[in-house]
C-alpha cells in the first residue's frame, strides 16, 4: 500500500471510495470522526465553505455502511468499531432547486422519494400526501419495520436560505416554513434514527428550524472537534513534509522559514476556546499542487453570490481591525448564530461563519469577557478588502492586482517610488467615494500592499495612539499615517508625537530592521494624493 504522504495530492474529489482506491492522499480525521459517532447521535456542524464538510459526510456515509476495507491504515480501523451496515438517507441541500419555495418542496420530494426507492421502499405506494415531511417519515418508519435504525445525513442544511439572501425577506421566510416541517419530521422520528447529522455555512438560531429540533447537538464551536474538518499544524507538516523539503531548498530557504509563509497566507482558523487553528483544506490542497505559489486559492474557487451582497454593504460599517463581540457563557450560540433574518448585526455574523473573520484572540474574567474577530490570514485580508474596496471604487480585483508594483517598491526599500506609483493609482481612480474617504483609501492602500507580499496591519494600538497602516518587509518597518485636506508634515509629525515607532524600536525581533514614518495626504474632494513625506526613525 501507498504510504498516504506519498500519494497525489487531491483537489475537488469529495467521495472517500474515490480517494482512497485512487491513491489520492487523505489527512487522516478518522480519530476524531470515531469520537464523534460514539460519543453522539444528533449532530450540528457549522463551517465555512470548501472546508470538507461535504468529505465528512461522505467518509460518515461509508462508515455507516459497514465499508470496514476502505479504512484499512487509518486511526478508525483498528479501533472497537462494529461496522454494523445501515441504511444511509443523504441529502444535499445545495443540490436542491431553490428558485421558489414551491419548486424547493417538489424537488425535495422527488429526492426522498429516490432515495426510497433505492432502499427498497416505494413511497407513492405508502402514502397519499406527497411532500417532504410524509416521505421522510414514512421511509423512517418503513424501514424500522423492517428492523433497521436510519443513518440521516444533510450536507448544506441552510443553503436554501441562505442562497435566497439577496431574493427578499418574505421569499427567504417562505422557505424557512418549508424547511421547518421537514426538520420538525426528523425530531419527531427520533426513535427510528440511529445517527443524524446536518452541515452548513450559517446557524439561523431564532429560526423553528433548530427551536424543533431541540435534540441537535452543536458542535460547530466544541473544542473537541475543533479539528474534524481542516488542517491542523501538524497535519500540515506530517503529510506534506515531501514537498516542503523540496520547495524550501528549490527557493533556498529553511524549512521553518517556509513553514512560516505558508502560516501566514493561509493558517488561523479557530472554531473554539481552544488556542488550536487550522487550515482551509482547499488552499493546502491547491497550493502544494501549483507548485507552492502563493494566491488566494481558497478565493478563486469562488465566493457565494449573497455573500458578494452583503459586502457590497461593508462600506457602510466601521472597518476597524478588530470586530469585538461581548463573551459568556453561551457566547458562539448567542453572538455567532444568525438571529432574526433581518437582523442589522447579521453582516459581522456571516463574515465569521462564511471564514471571512475568525477568533483572533479572547478576554475572559469569570466566565464573560470579549472575543476579537479578525481576518484568519492575508488571503482572506486580501479577499476580504478588495471586495469592499470594488465596492467603493467600481474596479475589480485585477485592476488592483496589476498595480503590485506599489507595494513591491516598499519591498525593495525605494519610498519615492512607492509615493509615486501610488499617486498614480490614485489619479486613475476616478469614481470618488462619497463618505468614508479616509477609510477608503486606507483600503486601497492596504489592498494593493497585501496584493504584493506586504505583511500589513490597519489601526494598529502603538506608543499613544493608533496607527493608520504598519507594513512589515524583510527588512523594514513602514508607518503609514494618513491625513485628509491637511498638512503632510502633520502626519509625520504625528508618528513621532505619539511614539508610534516605540514598540518596534524596543522589540528584540525588529533590532535589525529600518522604521520609517510615512506621511501621506490626500484630497477629500477626488482623493487625490496632494502630499507626502518620509523620514527615517530608525536606521
Amino acid at each position: 500500500m501507498v504510504p498516504m504522504e506519498k500519494r497525489q495530492i487531491n483537489y475537488g474529489k469529495s467521495a472517500f471510495k474515490t480517494l482512497i482506491e485512487s491513491n489520492y492522499r487523505y489527512v487522516d480525521k478518522t480519530e476524531v470522526i470515531y469520537r464523534l459517532i460514539k460519543e453522539n447521535s444528533s449532530v450540528f456542524l457549522s463551517r465555512p465553505r470548501r472546508f470538507g464538510k461535504t468529505l465528512l459526510v461522505d467518509i460518515l456515509s461509508e462508515i455507516f455502511q459497514g465499508n470496514k476495507d476502505l479504512f484499512q491504515g487509518l486511526s478508525i480501523y483498528d479501533k472497537d468499531y462494529d461496522w454494523k451496515r445501515y441504511p444511509v438517507i443523504r441529502l444535499d441541500m445545495s443540490k436542491i432547486n431553490r428558485k421558489t419555495p414551491e419548486l424547493f418542496e417538489e424537488t425535495l420530494t422527488d429526492n426522498i422519494r429516490s432515495i426510497g426507492l433505492k432502499l427498497g421502499v416505494d413511497l407513492e405506494s405508502l402514502t397519499r400526501i406527497k411532500d417532504p415531511s410524509s416521505y421522510i417519515s414514512q421511509l423512517l418508519e418503513s424501514l424500522y419495520d423492517q428492523g433497521k435504525k436510519s443513518v440521516i445525513l444533510i450536507d448544506e442544511y441552510d443553503y436554501p436560505v441562505i442562497g435566497n439572501m439577496d431574493t427578499g425577506l418574505n421569499n427567504m421566510k417562505k422557505m424557512l416554513e418549508v424547511m421547518k416541517e421537514f426538520y420538525i419530521s426528523l425530531k419527531a422520528n427520533d426513535n427510528y434514527i440511529h445517527f443524524l447529522l446536518l452541515t452548513g455555512v450559517t446557524r439561523i438560531a431564532r429560526s423553528s428550524i433548530f427551536s424543533g429540533m431541540n435534540n441537535l447537538d452543536d458542535i460547530s464551536f466544541d473544542s473537541r472537534f475543533c479539528d474534524l474538518t481542516g488542517y491542523t499544524q501538524e497535519d500540515l507538516e506530517k503529510y506534506f513534509s515531501s514537498e516542503i523539503d523540496q520547495k524550501s531548498k528549490e527557493l533556498n530557504i529553511s524549512r521553518q522559514s517556509f513553514i512560516a509563509e505558508i502560516k501566514d497566507w493561509y493558517d488561523g482558523y479557530r472554531f473554539s476556546d481552544s488556542s488550536v487553528s487550522v487550515y482551509n483544506p482547499a488552499d493546502i490542497n491547491l497550493f502544494f499542487r501549483k507548485n507552492c505559489e502563493f494566491v488566494s486559492y481558497w478565493i478563486q474557487t469562488g465566493t457565494p453570490s449573497f455573500l458578494v451582497s452583503l459586502l457590497s454593504k461593508a462600506s457602510k460599517i466601521d472597518m476597524e481591525k478588530e470586530f469585538i463581540l461581548p463573551r459568556g457563557s453561551n457566547f458562539f450560540l448567542s453572538n455567532l448564530s444568525l438571529e432574526k433574518l433581518d437582523d442589522k448585526d447579521n453582516l459581522i455574523r456571516l463574515f465569521y461563519q462564511t471564514g471571512y473573520l475568525s477568533i483572533n484572540r479572547i478576554e475572559s474574567v469569570n466566565g464573560s469577557g470579549k472575543y476579537y474577530l479578525g481576518f484568519p490570514n492575508r488571503e482572506v485580508a486580501v479577499a476580504f478588502t478588495s471586495y469592499i474596496v470594488e465596492s467603493i471604487w467600481n474596479k475589480d480585483y485585477e485592476f488592483f492586482d496589476s498595480y503590485r508594483e506599489v507595494g513591491e517598491a516598499l519591498i525593495n526599500g525605494d519610498v519615492e517610488s512607492f509615493i509615486s506609483r501610488l499617486s498614480d493609482l490614485f489619479t486613475i481612480l476616478t469614481v470618488t467615494p462619497q463618505k468614508y474617504h479616509e477609510n477608503a483609501v486606507e483600503m486601497v492602500i492596504s489592498l494593493v500592499l497585501r496584493m504584493a507580499g506586504c505583511r500589513v496591519e490597519e489601526q494598529v494600538s502603538a506608543g499613544n495612539g493608533i496607527a493608520d497602516i504598519v507594513v512589515e518587509t524583510h527588512d523594514t518597518i513602514y508607518i503609514i499615517e494618513l491625513k485628509m485636506d491637511k498638512n503632510v508634515d502633520e502626519a509625520v509629525a504625528q508618528i513621532e508625537a505619539k511614539k508610534y515607532a516605540e514598540k518596534y524600536l524596543k522589540e528584540p525581533r525588529y533590532k535589525d530592521f529600518k522604521v520609517v514614518g510615512v506621511g501621506l495626504c490626500f484630497n477629500s474632494v477626488n482623493c487625490e494624493l496632494t502630499g507626502s513625506n518620509y523620514k527615517e526613525l530608525k536606521k
